[in-house]
């Protein structure tokens, strides 16, 4: 059996869950902005996110650690998404031909960085000269001279 192509449907509103939040709980902010994107833009902002706003995850983890109750950790995840937001709305005013160049070839080639490594050089180039960010992925292997080789700037991928 053949499967056929079919576009995607994007409506052009915003769904919004209908269920309301409860009224007597302080510490629930309805007015708190969310982040705003789908998987493509946050998995190309992700190394970006992490480490800008790495001291308020962290504070946000040991609390969900500490605690048993998710209400006594909402003012430190509403920290981790305001810093989120800023991180995202820099890097739309700064880098957004790059930023969307890139989460749009992640969004076609099934979110798979290898695919993108020519769209992921401009953006982290242009991140980097604009906001002074550099992306590093936790734990990467170091090469013959000790540094460590990032997948994205080197010359002869073999595997990516």
């Amino acid at each position: 059996m053949a499967s056929t192509r079919r576009n995607s449907y994007m409506p052009a509103t915003e769904w919004v869950d209908p269920t309301p939040l409860p009224a007597d709980d302080p510490h629930i902010d309805p007015n708190t902005p969310e982040l705003g994107l789908t998987s493509a833009p946050l998995k190309s902002v992700a190394f970006f996110l992490g480490a800008v706003c790495k001291d308020k995850t962290d504070d946000f983890m040991l609390c969900k650690q500490d605690n048993n109750d998710p209400k006594a950790c909402l003012s430190q995840g509403k920290q981790v998404t305001d810093c989120g937001i800023e991180v995202v709305n820099k890097v739309k005013q700064h880098c957004a031909d790059s930023f969307a160049n890139h989460w749009k070839c992640l969004d076609l080639n099934n979110q798979e960085y290898k695919s993108c490594r020519p769209q992921e050089r401009t953006f982290n180039e242009c991140i980097f000269t604009s906001l002074g960010w550099q992306k590093t992925i936790p734990g990467a292997p170091k090469d013959k001279q000790g540094e460590v080789q990032q997948i994205w700037n080197k010359k002869n991928q073999i595997f990516s």
